[in-house]
């Protein structure tokens, strides 16, 4: 899972990706320096899932990767908010 959002507000949810979504534009595009690309983002059948604190960043963030090309590419409805809310684990910094 790749998330944009603000993670000394949130935490992380485990296993997951912080890439804002200023960066996600270069580190998925495919015709950007390899340099500035995230291996990870290679694969444009790989599954994807955006959030942000409540999801329109996340939203904003799946439409890019879907017209980038990725075929994968989900939004967790109601953000990191909803994953906290729902009781599951966030790792916090600090």
């Amino acid at each position: 899972m790749f998330r944009c959002t603000d993670i000394a507000q949130t935490g992380t949810i485990p296993g997951t990706v912080n890439l804002s979504y200023g960066a996600l534009t270069y580190m998925a595009d495919h015709t950007a320096p390899e340099e500035w690309r995230d291996s990870r983002l290679a694969d444009y059948d790989r599954p994807i899932v955006t959030t942000c604190i409540l999801g329109p960043l996340g939203a904003l963030g799946s439409k890019l990767l879907h017209d980038m090309g990725f075929t994968n590419v989900q939004i967790l409805k109601g953000g990191v908010q909803a994953w906290i809310d729902a009781g599951l684990p966030v790792t916090r910094s600090g």
